[in-house]
């Protein structure tokens, strides 16, 4: 019996039936929303939920309020007090809403980028309002009475949702999304409504045997266990992996995002410095992705690829030595990863039981194209009970191949360095040697005549003269190969560019240079700066033409700037690409290539550039631009 008012008793029946079309309501809608939906699309296990959804509309059509509720005196208890039928009714509901919830993480995850973006803030509010609907039927159905108290919470909720949802709405533009192939019917909620049934059931039977304290016991009870299992699978790595193919299983029928894999390891890749690094972030992303304890790389011989050099060990004992032959016939079966039981009696018999002490579970020829590049190990798995099957193959072999090319290209640009090191070491030896000749010449030549002219006193002259010069030019060539100033050995001063510039064009008589432009200052090193000037002059008289410079003094802003034009038909451009300001790089024959490099390295210690403009056939344009003036930063 229900005691209401008139009004509420009438209203009652259609509130039911209304609560009842929830279901089919959701359920269509989590169908239908961004998806293309049709009704004849609703066929297998999609049709029986939506047209079994309608079963609460049948029950609450066909049974009056008095057949679910009860309540002596509701407008003081302000309270529905739940019968058995409505206990059932009210747990259909429940049931459709986490089909319609799981419909809805489907169509989000199944989204694309560009429209997920758009519609997750109204599938969140869908997913809010029907939240809110099941923590009130629950609290409904572990107190087996509907409390009106909590419907202004409920109110709450849905205003919410719908704020969500219509916020979306009004960004979007009607995208459509076809759910992907790789995605399974199951979601996330199929576990998650399990798990809250369980434990609706749970807190049920609590209630009815510990009464209002079961509250208590289930909190601690609670707190002991969500702390046991996670400080268990904090120190388990085989529960980590065990727990992580589970769940990816369930919502995947691949057992690998292959697009993520390969994209994580070509990121972890890119920050290798050198060939050992790269291998150990190889091995580490493949012993965590496919669940080996540890592994193993060894390089090919450059000499001869089907012998292996010593390697890098990832939570693996060193392995090496193996004989010449194996290793030929290990390469020989291709890049296909090898199960250990697979190679037996291909390889001879010392090599495989030097295997099965070592705990080496497969073996992974890698290539780059067609050229052996190293043999990966892999130890014993994480977890003794997971069998590595087709899928781990071939992401394996994937894998082996990116490495491979990977390992080749660390190799060639090792290869390339040490070459080009050897390449400026051999052009630095033959400068050197070439002027060391030059002085040791006059040197030999002067050492012959002293013996027949050292008591000539003009010879002595001329013999102190020749030495202090050799002495000069080899103190020279000596600081040429060694200063390279920085910000630390600067000694600063106010210095006057047009004076500067005037000062060094007296120091190169054999040209004209024209020097044009106001006073301007800044603060450098003199004598670095008058370097740098000059090494310019002389480069213009030396590239031939004309000689003739042209240098402007000005501002640009606030950066003074010294501008060096000449007339030597410009800079060959091979240079150019090859790189200007490298050291060791010129096209005079008698050239050490490592002026216009120290020019460079001066003006970055003054906080400057040194900008080139090239006219070929013409000349070239030199300009050191000072980033700041006296008392201005």
């Amino acid at each position: 019996m229900i005691s209401m008012p008139d009004l509420a008793g009438r209203l009652l029946h259609p509130v039911i039936i209304l609560h009842a079309l929830l279901c089919p309501a959701w359920l269509l809608f989590s169908y239908s929303y961004i998806r293309e939906f049709s009704f004849a699309s609703l066929k297998g296990r999609s049709g029986v939920f939506f047209y079994g959804s309608f079963i609460p509309c049948i029950v609450a059509v066909l049974n009056k309020p008095d057949a679910f509720f009860y309540s002596p005196d509701f407008r003081f208890d302000q309270a529905l007090f739940l019968e058995p039928l409505s206990f059932f009714f009210y747990l259909q509901i429940l049931l459709f809403f986490f089909i319609a919830v799981g419909n809805i993480e489907v169509s989000l995850m199944s989204a694309e980028h560009g429209v997920r973006w758009k519609v997750k803030y109204a599938l969140l509010g869908a997913g809010t309002i029907i939240a809110v609907h099941v923590l009130f039927y629950s609290q409904a159905l572990i107190t087996r009475m509907i409390n009106m108290d909590y419907l202004v919470l409920k109110s709450f909720g849905v205003i919410i949702g719908s704020m969500l949802f219509y916020y979306s709405e009004a960004v979007r533009n009607g995208s459509g999304v076809m759910l992907s192939g790789r995605k399974m019917a199951r979601s996330a909620m199929s576990i998650l409504a399990g798990v809250y049934l369980l434990g609706l059931g749970i807190v049920l039977e609590g209630y009815r045997y510990f009464g209002s304290s079961f509250s208590k016991y289930a909190l601690i009870s609670l707190f002991f266990c969500v702390a046991l299992g996670s400080v268990i699978m904090l120190f388990s790595d085989r529960i980590r992996r065990k727990l992580r193919l589970q769940m990816h299983s369930l919502f995947f029928k691949e057992k690998y995002d292959y697009r993520k894999q390969w994209m994580e390891l070509t990121k972890n890749m890119s920050e290798a410095k050198r060939t050992s690094d790269l291998l150990h972030i190889v091995l580490v992303h493949m012993c965590e992705t496919f669940g080996f304890a540890g592994g193993g790389f060894l390089p090919a011989d450059r000499a001869d690829p089907c012998t292996l050099r010593t390697g890098v060990f990832h939570e693996l004992p060193l392995f090496a030595d193996i004989p010449r032959e194996d290793c030929k016939a290990l390469f020989a079966m291709g890049g296909e990863a090898l199960p250990l039981e697979s190679i037996e009696g291909r390889i001879t018999p010392e090599t495989y039981e030097r295997f099965v002490l070592a705990e080496i579970s497969m073996v992974l020829p890698v290539h780059a194209g067609t050229e052996p590049e190293g043999l990966l190990l892999f130890g014993r798995g994480i977890d003794s009970n997971e069998e590595h099957g087709p899928e781990d193959f071939q992401l394996l072999a994937v894998e082996a191949q990116q490495v491979g090319l990977t390992v080749r290209s660390f190799r060639h640009g090792e290869e390339l360095a040490v070459a080009r090191e050897m390449e400026a070491m051999g052009r630095v030896a033959a400068l050197i040697l070439h002027d060391l000749k030059n002085q040791v010449y006059p040197l030999s030549l002067m050492l012959g005549n002293a013996q027949e002219f050292m008591d000539n006193k003009e010879f002595q002259e001329d013999l102190l003269r020749t030495l202090r010069n050799i002495v000069n030019n080899m103190m020279k060539l000596i600081r040429q190969l060694t200063e390279v100033p920085d910000k630390t050995t600067l000694s600063k001063e106010s210095v006057e560019l047009t004076k500067l510039a005037e000062s060094v064009a007296a120091m190169v008589p054999q040209a004209t240079v024209v020097v044009r432009g106001g006073p301007e200052e800044v603060q450098g090193d003199k004598e670095q700066l008058e370097k740098v000037i000059l090494n310019l002059f002389t480069n213009a008289i030396e590239a031939g033409g004309e000689p003739h410079i042209e240098v402007e003094v000005g501002r640009d802003g606030v950066s003074p700037f010294i501008r060096v034009s000449d007339k030597g038909g410009g800079i060959d451009e091979t240079i150019l690409r090859e790189g200007l300001f490298t050291p060791f790089r010129t096209s005079k024959k008698r050239g050490m290539g490592i002026g216009l490099y120290h020019c460079r390295k001066i003006m970055d210690a003054h906080n400057g550039k040194v900008l080139v403009e090239n006219r070929a056939g013409v000349g070239a344009t030199f300009t050191l631009s000072f980033g700041s003036v006296p008392g201005q930063n």
